[in-house]
């Protein structure tokens, strides 16, 4: 079975190889498929921030703070600052991930 990507640069390709940069309707699918796939990283980054919030509230410190005192080993390794350590990287993809979805300033 073919997979999307598989599918997304075969796509590529046709349009490259046929001069056709812009299609009337493959333009607004590919918008819609962009903005569902970044409105649920949004909520996702959203939850995960919550989360972070808590912990911040709790430990009173910022978590990239945090994150970069327990990388040196000041905090040492009580289950919540393993937990909290942990978030703060999903959260840091999760932000990669949706810098990534943005659209390339030219």
């Amino acid at each position: 079975m073919e997979t999307t990507v598989t599918k997304i640069k075969r796509l590529s390709y046709f349009l490259e190889t046929h001069h056709r940069y812009s299609d009337a309707v493959i333009d607004p699918v590919v918008d819609k498929l962009l903005d569902r796939e970044r409105q649920t990283i949004i909520k996702q980054r959203d939850e995960i921030r919550a989360d972070l919030d808590q912990f911040e509230q709790q430990y009173r410190i910022e978590s990239s703070e945090f994150n970069e005192k327990f990388m040196c080993g000041e905090m040492g390794d009580d289950i919540d600052f393993v937990d909290w350590s942990g978030t703060w990287r999903v959260y840091q993809t999760t932000l990669n991930s949706l810098a990534s979805l943005e659209p390339a300033l030219s």
